[in-house]
């Protein structure tokens, strides 16, 4: 026993900073995922474009229609078709079957109230689900006139610079330009319709925040109604 003593002891010295390495390692992954995880969040909330003004459901309604009509109620054919298919897209990936207005009505110009009751009885669908612009308005947002301390010439200031941080007297202000930039909202109804009773069964008001373009919000903007018909519980189950 007393010769195996020393050989443990050694082999302890090599495991034990292997193991301290190994879980010096284990615990800076975790902090920098638990970090990553914060700044993801951080982000999706401050970057949310869409913001829900008000919403309403029909509570007697206790359906979840699989089988939806979607229109979008604009001037141009082309927005319209984005935003029909990709409501269309995110309907399909929540398990509804979705028609797009664009592709069954393929004429110029938005179909009458008895097209659409009428195609949409030969689709058997169970709701249509109408994006209607409502408004755009504008907005500026700006950075106040900073001004910041440049120090004097090299020679006037030196033994001020390296003296103490009080005793720098010699500086000169220089103004940094005021900044600004335009901003947009839109705003948007949607409305989800029984075409049983051509009742509404949901309807919600949004403002979505631009600054390029509008049409690089349809994504998130459905989502986000995507988000609150799943809270309504009016999309099938996944």
């Amino acid at each position: 026993m007393l010769f195996l003593l020393p050989y443990r002891i050694e082999e302890d010295k090599k495991i034990l900073p292997e193991r301290h390495e190994r879980s010096t390692i284990m615990k800076k992954i975790h902090l920098i995922t638990v970090a990553a995880v914060v700044l993801a969040s951080a982000l999706l909330s401050g970057c949310a474009a869409t913001k829900i003004i008000d919403s309403w459901r029909d509570e007697a309604y206790a359906g979840r229609p699989a089988r939806i009509l979607v229109l979008a109620v604009a001037k141009e054919r082309g927005p319209r078709t984005l935003m029909e298919e990709e409501f269309a897209r995110q309907l399909k990936a929540h398990g509804v079957e979705p028609f797009i207005g664009t592709t069954i009505f393929p004429e110029e110009g938005l179909p009458s109230r008895d097209a659409i009751i009428a195609k949409a009885g030969e689709l058997k669908a169970e709701a249509v689900l109408v994006v209607r612009f409502l408004k755009k308005s504008t907005g500026e947002s700006s950075t106040p006139l900073r001004r910041y301390a440049v120090p004097a010439g090299f020679a006037t200031s030196w033994e001020g610079y390296t003296a103490s941080p009080t005793s720098m007297t010699s500086y000169s202000d220089v103004g940094i330009r005021d900044v600004s930039y335009g901003f947009y909202y839109i705003t948007l109804e949607t409305t989800m319709f029984d075409l049983k009773t051509n009742n509404p069964l949901w309807s919600a008001y949004t403002s979505t925040k631009y600054e390029d373009h509008p049409l690089k919000k349809i994504g998130p903007f459905t989502s986000t109604i995507m988000n609150e018909l799943d809270k309504a519980k009016l999309l099938p189950g996944r």
